[in-house]
């Protein structure tokens, strides 16, 4: 039968305490290598003093399938992606310290590759792309410090962690370490469990960044930062807040007659290449991004500086009309857009259901006014509330004032169609 690659055992089995399973477990040649989890059900300080006295590579407690606990088993044993193991790289010019390494990593299952010196090395990360690195500082040709400073230099292997081993262990070379981007520094000589230790953090905290890094690709920053204070229960789940800040709309003009006269490919495409290039010069102008509603942008702006969310707000708009400009000389499909901008108060906070789903959103007279604004602009062009023009009024060029119908209001909105920057 298979080796398993970890055993997770529940502490009160029907037949046997959990304890003595593992014990036994681990008088086979086979098995005694295997990492255990033990799932204890209790809360006594005692029983799990004596779960891990075993040898018990940690405990969890109940409920056993929460995501807490799910998450845990993912951080300490962590799988390759499909298809593949987990590739190791080990650069040291002692052969005995690169067979020490090498052999810990093929106890781990990984795949592991060698390298004698950080110029040997730099050629099998280009060639292999490892999961891990550890190397030495003291080689000939690159050393230590050259070969990390190639390797976080490149786009493509800047997240791998790097475990740098070396007798230098001074304040001034961890801190090198530190604005070099090393992940761990262990200083020779070194335990075998010590390494392994370093190598199972370095991993799991790889994991997490890329993780985070994903998240944001779909959740707005602020979004986030909302969702970290609550989980370090420093937010208020329920609480909104009134602020003062520019938002933004922006809408293709008749999107829907395109879906129907091109194939889903083709307007994904079109959609995602739009939203690229709308959304970097969102970007450069300070904006977030707070969704994108099919082939709509809304975007904040939230310095905390009225004036200077409005300007923003303006150039982005403006730049996103320059941008579209350019975008269509090379489009199989012309694109044009519609966009509003308003400045005033709105409410900030999570709406949804709080068991299940929460979202980050703004709400109040002020957003719906942008919305408004935006569906008035003329093709290709931005409209600006009379509150944003008075933030902006020196830096901008804008045609006559409009008064505007906006549904759900009495009275109609001051306008203003933007014509260029000063």
């Amino acid at each position: 039968p298979q080796v398993p690659d970890f055993m997770v055992v529940d502490y009160n089995l029907s037949d046997v305490k959990g304890i003595e399973f593992v014990e036994r477990a681990k008088e086979s040649d086979r098995l005694k290598k295997v990492p255990v989890m033990m799932a204890y059900n209790g809360r006594e300080a005692g029983e799990i003093e004596e779960i891990l006295k075993a040898g018990i590579t940690d405990v969890i407690l109940s409920p056993f399938a929460s995501a807490q606990n799910i998450k845990r088993i993912q951080d300490k044993f962590p799988l390759p992606p499909r298809g593949r193991r987990l590739r190791a790289l080990v650069v040291d010019d002692s052969p005995t310290i690169r067979d020490l390494i090498a052999s810990m990593f093929k106890e781990l299952d990984y795949q592991v590759e060698t390298a004698e010196n950080g110029f040997e090395g730099y050629k099998a990360v280009q060639r292999i792309k490892p999961d891990i690195i550890t190397s030495d500082y003291d080689m000939p040709v690159l050393n230590g410090w050259e070969f990390c400073t190639e390797v976080r230099d490149h786009d493509d292997y800047k997240d791998i962690p790097i475990i740098m081993i070396t007798t230098r262990a001074t304040e001034m070379d961890l801190k090198k370490g530190e604005i070099l981007g090393v992940s761990a520094y262990l200083a020779k000589p070194f335990a075998k469990d010590t390494l392994k230790t370093a190598v199972e953090t370095a991993i799991a905290t790889a994991r997490n960044k890329k993780e985070q890094e994903t998240i944001a690709k779909f959740v707005a920053a602020d979004t986030l930062n909302a969702v970290s204070s609550m989980v370090d229960e420093q937010h208020d789940a329920g609480k909104g807040e009134s602020k003062q800040i520019t938002v933004l709309f922006s809408d293709i003009c008749a999107f829907s007659s395109k879906c129907e006269r091109f194939s889903a490919r083709k307007i994904i495409n079109l959609l995602n290449t739009y939203f690229d290039l709308m959304v970097e010069v969102l970007s450069q102008n300070n904006a977030i991004i707070d969704k994108f509603i099919g082939d709509a942008i809304v975007a904040r702006f939230d310095s905390g500086d009225p004036a200077t969310d409005a300007l923003d707000a303006v150039r982005g708009a403006w730049g996103m009309c320059r941008e579209l400009e350019r975008f269509n000389l090379d489009s199989f499909e012309e694109v044009q857009s519609r966009i509003g901008i308003n400045s005033g108060e709105v409410i900030l906070g999570n709406l949804g259901c709080h068991k299940h789903r929460l979202e980050y959103a703004m709400i109040g007279d002020n957003v719906n006014i942008g919305q408004r604004l935006e569906s008035s602009a003329p093709k290709q062009g931005v409209m600006i509330s009379e509150s944003t023009y008075n933030l902006v009024r020196d830096h901008i060029l804008v045609g006559e004032r409009q008064e505007i119908e906006v549904k759900g209001k009495n009275e109609k909105v001051a306008a203003y169609v933007l014509e260029g920057l000063k």
